[in-house]
């Protein structure tokens, strides 16, 4: 038997809806909410790791810089801030708020997933640290937070917003 301080789920329990929960910082921001007693909607592209993250929740109760060479991943991430941005206006009348969050460099596993060496991504983290301005990455607990407030109360007349969850990355002269 596990006991648990987060609040029950309810059906007037807010909703949230969790892209990438799998792994970094979409799996801490579903456990993050799940904590807090949100209903959870998750989607993810690993079955085994999204039973994890399922796992996790049950278990809690329940690019705006532009850069060379990585011109698709820029383009995704305008394109991703302007759909915010149409949805926010889209849906206000019906009381939804819909905001984002841009992360900098945020310590995941995305990268190793992606090939890079446990050695290359010790250097980025490393590097990392000259191109954010606070001198350090960022962790997938501190977006989560971010996120959280951005669906809470406390940001009520807050959407639209673009978030930078970025240590200060986004006004750092170009990497």
């Amino acid at each position: 038997m596990s006991v648990s301080n987060s609040p029950p789920v309810t059906n007037d329990s807010p909703v949230v809806v969790v892209t990438g929960a799998t792994s970094g910082i979409g799996k801490a921001t579903a456990i993050f909410f799940a904590n807090k007693g949100y209903q959870l909607s998750l989607s993810g592209r690993d079955e085994g790791a999204m039973a994890k993250t399922v796992r996790a929740c049950i278990d809690a109760g329940l690019s705006q810089q532009a850069f060379p060479g990585v011109s698709y991943y820029c383009m995704s991430k305008a394109a991703l801030d302007s759909f915010t941005k149409c949805l926010a206006l889209e849906l206000a009348s019906f009381g939804v708020r819909v905001n984002a969050v841009n992360p900098g460099v945020i310590v995941t596993d995305v990268h190793k997933r992606s090939g890079m060496s446990d050695a290359d991504y010790e250097q980025f983290l490393e590097r990392g640290k000259t191109t954010h301005a606070l001198g350090r990455v960022g962790l997938a607990d501190e977006v989560a937070e971010a996120i959280y407030f951005l669906a809470s109360p406390a940001s009520s007349f807050t959407t639209g917003h673009l978030l930078s969850v970025d240590g200060g990355r986004g006004i750092m002269a170009p990497r």
